[in-house]
């Protein structure tokens, strides 16, 4: 093969990549939301997430963690936590106060340090869901851990987390006066990597209420029927029928 032709092929093999994943702040490589559902497209410089109004929390947050971030540290935890500047009516972080629930991230904040605007914006509120501390700083705090372990061994993983609302609108909880804001039954977090040219693909879910560290995994597929969000959709029809209907734990097992 000619030099000439290596360097089109090369650049025919990163622009279908691209399409694929074009950037962490492409929406559409995450999760695209069900019309029943309220969402506003929110794009922030290191992640993405869709926003429901009349919950007052994100439906998914959404970004692609790569192996240079994770090894650049070289921006503190802010703990500033901030209204979103692109929302309307977006909860302050008063609507917490005293009620018995953390400020959870969907995008850590620890995935954030290589760069001081993408700080900035993971502590805003429509990153936030409420979450009982023991879940926040607990089994969601060590599998945010694991998540980076991944980043480091797979040179990049994408990423989507968010929470599940409960159905039966007599048994909701919320918190907040000004705002109301719901508080989840469970939280998801969505893996997918790509290991030699496959991808595999995972789905955590996170009981909010729970007396001990669990957590049980699940396909793609039967969190999609649980949420109604289609994820990474943006992979082709014949990849993303295959990850998203079976678990490969050989790739998330040493986590």
């Amino acid at each position: 093969m000619s030099i000439g032709h290596f360097s089109l092929s090369f650049l025919l093999l990163n622009l279908i990549i691209q399409s694929l994943f074009a950037s962490s702040s492409d929406s559409l490589s995450f999760a695209r939301t069900p019309d029943s559902v309220k969402s506003l497209i929110i794009e922030h410089m290191a992640y993405t997430l869709s926003w429901n109004s009349e919950f007052n929390v994100p439906n998914w947050v959404g970004y692609c963690l790569t192996r240079n971030e994770v090894e650049t540290k070289v921006i503190e935890r802010s703990n500033k936590f901030r209204i979103d500047p692109k929302v309307a009516g977006c909860p302050s972080s008063d609507e917490y106060k005293k009620s018995g629930y953390d400020r959870g991230h969907m995008a850590p904040s620890a995935d954030m340090r290589w760069d001081s605007v993408a700080m900035r914006e993971c502590f805003y509120m429509t990153n936030m869901c409420p979450q009982r501390h023991k879940l926040n700083a607990g089994i969601w705090k060590k599998y945010e851990d694991k998540v980076r372990e991944l980043a480091l061994r797979y040179d990049s993983i994408y990423i989507c987390a968010g929470p599940i609302i409960n159905k039966d609108v007599s048994k909701r909880k919320y918190i907040g006066s000004k705002c109301k804001v719901v508080v989840p039954t469970e939280f998801f977090k969505v893996l997918l990597v790509n290991n030699d040219g496959v991808w595999y693909a995972i789905a955590y879910i996170f009981p909010a209420e729970y007396e001990d560290e669990s957590m049980h995994i699940e396909t793609i597929d039967f969190l999609e029927y649980m949420t109604g969000i289609d994820f990474f959709y943006n992979l082709p029809d014949d990849v993303e029928t295959e990850v998203e209907s079976c678990v490969k734990l050989e790739i998330f097992s040493e986590i």
